[in-house]
C-alpha cells in the first residue's frame, strides 16, 4: 500500500509541475507609447507589453511574450489595419499581427524582413502594411514582404521612427525632415524647400480633412495639405510651443495636442488654449500620445495614464503589478527566501506573488526622490544590505537605513558601490570605479592600482564562494581575497584582446567565469575556453550566469539566448522558441526551487524553470541551505568553522558528518540558536564529507567539506 500511494503521490507532483507554465514575465507597464481605440475596446502598448481594455467589462488583460503567443513584449508602435487587425511593432524582434485570438509573427527567422528592428507601422486605404525597419521600409500586401532601402536618407538617422500615410495614400516618415513615398518615388520636406521651422519632427497624423500634422522636437507644429503650410511657434500667447508628442481629432472636429513635458493644449474649433487635468488625473507629464474615440472621449499616455470623458478626469490603471522599473541592475536571492530586484526606483522584494517597492532610505529628506539601487549582498547575520547611488543602507524593520562607511581616501566615494559583498569575516566589499574598498565595521581599507597593487581600477563583478572568499573580476582576469589578502589570477591568451569578467559563479571549487570572450572554467590550475570556435555557443558575449543545485551552468549569451552547460552537452534556449524577455540580461540568478531569474537591460524580468514555474516558497520554514550560513575553509585541513542559525531555540539540533558512502562520522549537539561553530577535523581523513544539521526528524541544511591531509 505504502508503495502505492508514493506513486500515486509522485503521479500528482508531476501533473502540478507540468501544468505550471515554465515561463514568466514580471515588467512595469506604467508608461504608455501609444493607444489605439477599437470599438469597446482600447489597445495600449508599453515596453512591458500590450494591454486591452474593455469598456463593456471593465476588465485589462496583459499580453506579453510569456502568457500569450504574442511573440514579443517591448513594443515600438501599432496600428490596425482596415480589417481590425492590430499590428505590433519590436525593437529587436521584427513584427507581429493579431487577428481575434490568433497572433503571427514575422522576422528574419520565418520571413524576408531585412532584419529585426522594426520601430514603425501603418496601414493605408488598401489594407498593405508599411513598417520602417532599420534602413528599410518594408511593405506587405497579405503574402509577401518587400523591402525598400533607406540608406539614402539622412546620415544621422537609421530609418524613420514615426510613420503615417496621407489623403493620397503615400507613405510619410520621419528622417531629418519629412519624406512622403507615392509607391515610386520619395520626396522630402524640410527647411530648405518648405516652411517647417525644424527638420525634427516627434509625430506625424492625417486627419479626415486631409490636412497633416507635423509635430517637432522644438519650433512647435506644422499643418499642411502639401499645398498650403501653416506652421506655429506657440498657441497660447506668450507660451512657446516645444517637444509636440501627440495630437488627435474628436468625432465632432476638435483637436487635443500633447507635449512632453505635460503641457495639454485644445482648440474648440475657434481657439486654442491650456486644458488642465484635475484631481484625481492631476500629475500628467512625459506624454508620450493621444487618442480620442468616437464618444469624444480623451485618452492619454503618459508616465501616469489618464482619460477625460469632457466633464471629468479618471486616472488609468496600466500596471500589471506592482512591479516598478524595467532596468534591472541586480537580483539577489536572499535567506529569508524573498528576492531583491534593484533598479533606478529603488529597491523591490518579491515574495511568491506579492510585490513590494522600496523607494528610500531614512536620510532621504524629499518624498520624491528616489534611491536608484545597483546592487544587494547578505551578511554573515541574515542581514540585507543594498548599495546605489547614496552610498549602502540595511534593511531592519521593514525599513531601509543608511550605514555610515567611513571612507577617506580622495580616490573613493562613499556614495557610488557598483558591487558589495561580505566575506567569511562579515566585513563589507564594496566596488568602485577606482578598486576597492574593504570595511571591517571600523575602517576602511583601499585597493587599486594606484594603492596596494590591485590589478584593476574598474571592478567588474564580485562574488563569495562557499569557502567564503571573495572573488572580483575585471579585464583579463579575477583576484581572489583569501581572508588575509589577494591572489591575482590573469587569464593566459584571453580568447578575446579584451576579455571582460562580468560574472563568476563557483560550484565544487570550479570557477566559471561569463566573459565578453565567451564562457570560461578555471579549476585551480588549468583554464578551458568555451565560445563559438569549439561549441555550440551563438555568441562570444556573456554577460551573466549562475551554477544550479546540481552543477549545470546557466549562461546569457549574446542578447537572445540562455545557454546551459553540464561539462560535456550543451543546450541552446532561443528567444524566439521561448518567453524570455528580448535585450542584454545583465543578471541571471537561481533560487531554491530552480527558478531561473533573468534581468534584462530595459524590459523587466524573465523567470523560467523547466519543471514549471513556483515562487510561493514557505518563508517561515527554513530551507535547505538557510540553516547553515558558511562553512569555511573549503577544503580544510585541522579546523572547519560552521556558521549556522537555528530555527528555535531548542535542544534537539545535531552537527551531522557523514563521508562518502553515507557512514555516520561524528554527531555534535548545538547549544546556541547562532554560532559559527569551530569543528576540530582530526579524525577526518582526506577525502570529501557532508555536513548537516539535523533536529532528528530531517535534515534541514547541508554543505560539502574536502579535508586535504
Amino acid at each position: 500500500m505504502k508503495h502505492f500511494l508514493l506513486s500515486i503521490s509522485l503521479i500528482l507532483t508531476v501533473i502540478i509541475a507540468t501544468a505550471q507554465p515554465t515561463w514568466k514575465n514580471i515588467s512595469d507597464t506604467r508608461f504608455v507609447r501609444k493607444i489605439v481605440p477599437d470599438g469597446n475596446k482600447l489597445w495600449l502598448s508599453s515596453e512591458g507589453g500590450l494591454m486591452c481594455i474593455d469598456h463593456s467589462t471593465n476588465d485589462t488583460t496583459f499580453y506579453n511574450h510569456a502568457n500569450s503567443g504574442m511573440p514579443f513584449t517591448d513594443i515600438s508602435d501599432m496600428c490596425l489595419d482596415i480589417q481590425g487587425r492590430l499590428w505590433l511593432t519590436s525593437y529587436f524582434a521584427g513584427i507581429a499581427c493579431k487577428d481575434g485570438n490568433t497572433w503571427t509573427a514575422y522576422n528574419t527567422t520565418n520571413s524576408t524582413l531585412p532584419n529585426n528592428r522594426a520601430v514603425a507601422i501603418t496601414s493605408d486605404s488598401q489594407g498593405n502594411i508599411w513598417a520602417c525597419i532599420n534602413n528599410n521600409l518594408v511593405k506587405f500586401d497579405g503574402n509577401t514582404w518587400l523591402a525598400i532601402d533607406l540608406s539614402f536618407m539622412a546620415s544621422s538617422n537609421s530609418g524613420s521612427e514615426v510613420m503615417a500615410v496621407d489623403a493620397h495614400d503615400r507613405v510619410l516618415m520621419n528622417a531629418n525632415g519629412l519624406w512622403a513615398f507615392d509607391g515610386n518615388t520619395f520626396v522630402k520636406y524640410d527647411t530648405s524647400n518648405s516652411p517647417i521651422l525644424t527638420n525634427r519632427i516627434n509625430f506625424i497624423k492625417t486627419f479626415p480633412d486631409g490636412k497633416t500634422w507635423i509635430g517637432h522636437f522644438q519650433s512647435g507644429l506644422t499643418i499642411t495639405d502639401f499645398t498650403q503650410w501653416e506652421v506655429f511657434d506657440t498657441l497660447v500667447t506668450g507660451k512657446a510651443l516645444y517637444y509636440v508628442n501627440a495630437f488627435d481629432r474628436t468625432p465632432d472636429g476638435k483637436y487635443w495636442l500633447g507635449c512632453y513635458n505635460g503641457d495639454l493644449y485644445y482648440f474648440d474649433g475657434t481657439s486654442w488654449g491650456l486644458k488642465h487635468s484635475e484631481p484625481p488625473a492631476d500629475t500628467i507629464r512625459n506624454i508620450s500620445f493621444l487618442a480620442v474615440d468616437n464618444g469624444n472621449n480623451l485618452f492619454i499616455g503618459s508616465y501616469q495614464s489618464s482619460m477625460f470623458d469632457g466633464n471629468y478626469w479618471y486616472k488609468m490603471n496600466t500596471a500589471e503589478t506592482a512591479f516598478k522599473g524595467n532596468m534591472v541592475e541586480d537580483i539577489f536571492h536572499a535567506s529569508d527566501n524573498s528576492t531583491w530586484i534593484a533598479n533606478p526606483y529603488g529597491m523591490t522584494r518579491i515574495i511568491g506573488n506579492t510585490i513590494t517597492n522600496y523607494y528610500q532610505d531614512d536620510s532621504s529628506a524629499n518624498p520624491n526622490y528616489y534611491l536608484s539601487a545597483t546592487c544587494f549582498a547578505e551578511d554573515n547575520n541574515g542581514k540585507l544590505y543594498a548599495g546605489h547611488y547614496g552610498g549602502v543602507s540595511v534593511f531592519e524593520n521593514n525599513e531601509w537605513h543608511r550605514k555610515s562607511i567611513p571612507i577617506n581616501n580622495n580616490l573613493f566615494s562613499s556614495s557610488i558601490p557598483h558591487h558589495i559583498a561580505f566575506d567569511m569575516n562579515n566585513s563589507l566589499f564594496i566596488a568602485q570605479f577606482w578598486g576597492i574598498v574593504i570595511y571591517n565595521g571600523v575602517s576602511c581599507a583601499y585597493y587599486s592600482p594606484y594603492l596596494n597593487n590591485f590589478p584593476a581600477s574598474e571592478v567588474l563583478c564580485l562574488t563569495r564562494g562557499t569557502n567564503g572568499h571573495i572573488y572580483a573580476g575585471y579585464n583579463n582576469g579575477f583576484s581572489e581575497w583569501n581572508g588575509t589578502s589577494w591572489i591575482t589570477h590573469m587569464i593566459p591568451n584571453p580568447p578575446v584582446y579584451d576579455c571582460n569578467v562580468w560574472d563568476i559563479s563557483i560550484y565544487d571549487n570550479i570557477i566559471w567565469m561569463a566573459t565578453s570572450g565567451g564562457l570560461i572554467k578555471y579549476d585551480g590550475s588549468m583554464w578551458e575556453y568555451f565560445n563559438p570556435d569549439n561549441c555550440a555557443l551563438n555568441s562570444f558575449y556573456s554577460f551573466a550566469l549562475n551554477c544550479d543545485k546540481n552543477g549545470m551552468v546557466w549562461m546569457q549569451n549574446g542578447v537572445t539566448d540562455i545557454a546551459t552547460f553540464d561539462g560535456q552537452n550543451w543546450q541552446i534556449i532561443d528567444y524566439f522558441n521561448s518567453g524570455m524577455l528580448y535585450g542584454s540580461i545583465r543578471k541571471l540568478r537561481i533560487d531554491k526551487l530552480g527558478n531561473k531569474w533573468m534581468g534584462s537591460i530595459h524590459c523587466g524580468i524573465s523567470i523560467y524553470n523547466e519543471n514549471g514555474i513556483f515562487l510561493d516558497l514557505d518563508n517561515n520554514k527554513p530551507h535547505s541551505d538557510q540553516v547553515i550560513k558558511l562553512v569555511y575553509p573549503n577544503p580544510a585541513t585541522d579546523e572547519i568553522k560552521i556558521s549556522y542559525l537555528l530555527p528555535d531555540n531548542s535542544t534537539h539540533w545535531k552537527l551531522i558528518v557523514t563521508d562518502q558512502l553515507g557512514k555516520t562520522v561524528d554527531i555534535v549537539s548545538l547549544q546556541e540558536k547562532d554560532k559559527t561553530y569551530v569543528y576540530h577535523s582530526a579524525k577526518l581523513t582526506s577525502g570529501e564529507y557532508l555536513i548537516s544539521i539535523s533536529n532528528g526528524i530531517v535534515n534541514t541544511s547541508s554543505a560539502k567539506i574536502l579535508i586535504v591531509r
